[in-house]
């Protein structure tokens, strides 16, 4: 299973590698190097990065579902999906760590859902970080990446709703925060004469999915 998901994630920019798409005044050079990154997958057949097995990540995957799982009591859900690799196109994917189906669409063709992401820091100050924000701004503020994981996530799922979750099993009270996203709210709340963020993420995408296929082109055509 995991070979099949690791290659079907093979030339994707996904939602928890999307933020280096996102610099303050473009895609940048971090963007650019990953862009290439995923133009050296597809010319390859194989992960631009290996998968780093740590402590802090063994702890996360330890913990993601009990996370979920005081999540969804705290919200009195039935039951959450945990889903695999959703494509969006040729160029993306991403991989939600829950689903909350809330109906069939109106065309009866898919479902209706809010997505929902759960990180478990190890660390008490990197918790106590991510536990102190309260909305949105806040997540986006204190780390980018996870504002954008959402937001990708949101979007490739067609979710007007989204949540992070941030849990940690050892603290005996306060062991989880919930920050809901939602596309209106985030949609409004921009200056006059700004971009919304997920106006920025299509325009970053076209542009990126641009470079790696002129980039691609290149290699491929000498």
């Amino acid at each position: 299973l995991n070979e099949k998901y690791d290659a079907e994630k093979l030339g994707k920019f996904t939602s928890s590698e999307f933020h280096y798409l996102m610099g303050e005044k473009g895609i940048g050079s971090a963007g650019l190097n990953y862009i290439y990154r995923k133009v050296g997958e597809v010319m390859t057949g194989k992960k631009s990065r290996p998968d780093i097995s740590t402590i802090a990540t063994e702890h996360g995957l330890t913990y993601e579902r009990e996370g979920l799982t005081k999540f969804g009591e705290k919200l009195k859900l039935q039951s959450i999906f945990v889903q695999r690799l959703i494509l969006d196109g040729e160029h993306c994917g991403g991989t939600p760590d829950g689903l909350i189906v809330l109906g069939e669409s109106e065309d009866k063709l898919s479902y209706n859902v809010q997505t929902v992401e759960c990180k478990c820091p190890l660390s008490f100050d990197g918790y106590i970080r991510l536990f102190k924000c309260n909305t949105p701004a806040d997540l986006k503020r204190e780390e980018r990446a996870y504002y954008f994981q959402v937001l990708h996530q949101m979007e490739i799922c067609g979710a007007l709703d989204g949540y992070f979750v941030v849990y940690h099993p050892f603290f005996k009270s306060g062991d989880l925060n919930v920050i809901r996203f939602n596309k209106l709210e985030i949609v409004r709340n921009v200056k006059i004469g700004e971009k919304n963020d997920f106006k920025i993420m299509a325009e970053r995408k076209a542009e990126a999915i641009q470079i790696f296929n002129t980039t691609l082109n290149e290699l491929t055509n000498e």
